[in-house]
């Protein structure tokens, strides 16, 4: 099975603004998983003698090193760093496979036991950890969606990434120390749904002297705040592209359909920008857009956009 998914795969074809997402459906032992189509690079079978090991003694999953698109890239057993029995450890004719998935400007091999399909759900109905009273603190799942009466679980491949390689993590931000030449009077209003990225994002907004700044956790409780409190309220808006309720995508077009906030500057900060993410995001009529981690380059940014 070799499957391509390129920057012009499905998830990024789809209508901007509608506040839809795909999910490819995968398995890891019995538990039914899912990630955004849009991170996906290609699917394609596992070659354990392709896989290089790493020296020493890394991290529980880590499997090694393999080639991709003659690039090398970390390979991750899921089963293994989640402590889930894989499936072919009860057979002996199961192929594994192999999630090539891109995001925050890196490609990392994830090893799972199946795919199954592609599910197009709406962000509305996609329900937090807290929300859906399923997922842990501790756990490496962002949420869930509840597809023919059985849950698939959102896992966060940025976290676990994260715990891998803290490089890749925005929790490797620190302030630079040449400091920033910023308005500390600008307005910013910052939607996103990640705890600990808004907690990291908040501090490094704060320690680059901005004094006004309001964040959300989703696109639909930014709406709802800017809507109430007009243009006059804000100088530069920061969304997040995957939150639930109301995907920065969608957040950013009905925005820009009040005619009040044409003129607002809306910068989009997700780990899923590609050449094809930037153009969908200005689409939708987004300004700019910025990988994650770095928000460095996202602060620099606001002073040409200052009014």
């Amino acid at each position: 099975m070799r499957t391509d998914n390129s920057n012009s795969g499905s998830g990024i074809l789809l209508e901007a603004g509608t506040n839809e997402v795909e999910f490819l459906e995968f398995a890891i032992g019995s538990l039914r998983c899912g990630v955004n189509v849009a991170k996906v690079r290609q699917v394609l079978l596992f070659q354990p003698e392709e896989t290089c090991p790493l020296p020493g003694s890394p991290r529980a999953g880590v499997l090694g090193t393999m080639l991709f698109r003659d690039e090398p890239v970390l390979v991750v057993d899921l089963g293994g760093f989640l402590h889930i029995q894989s499936q072919s450890e009860t057979t002996d004719s199961h192929r594994r496979l192999i999630l090539a998935l891109e995001f925050n400007q890196r490609v990392t091999a994830f090893l799972v036991d199946s795919v199954s399909q592609i599910r197009k759900v709406s962000w509305a109905d996609f329900e937090t950890g807290k929300q859906s009273g399923v997922v842990s603190n501790d756990t490496w799942i962002t949420g869930t969606v509840t597809l023919d009466q059985s849950i698939m679980m959102i896992l966060d491949f940025e976290a676990i990434l994260g715990t891998l390689v803290p490089a890749s993590s925005i929790e490797s931000y620190s302030d630079p120390e040449e400091g920033y030449q910023i308005n500390p009077e600008l307005k910013i209003v910052y939607c996103e749904d990640s705890e600990i990225v808004r907690k990291v994002a908040m501090k490094a907004f704060k320690s680059a002297g901005f004094r006004d700044v309001k964040s959300f956790s989703t696109g639909l409780q930014g709406l709802q705040y800017l809507m109430d409190a007009g243009p006059q309220s804000v100088d530069i808006i920061v969304t997040d592209i995957e939150m639930p309720e109301m995907d920065g995508h969608a957040f950013c077009k009905k925005l820009k359909e009040d005619a009040r906030f044409e003129h607002i500057p809306v910068l989009f900060f997700s780990s899923t920008i590609s050449d094809e993410m930037k153009k969908k995001c200005e689409r939708v009529g987004g300004t700019e857009s910025f990988s994650k981690p770095e928000i460095d380059r996202l602060i620099l940014s606001f002073d040409k956009y200052a009014k």
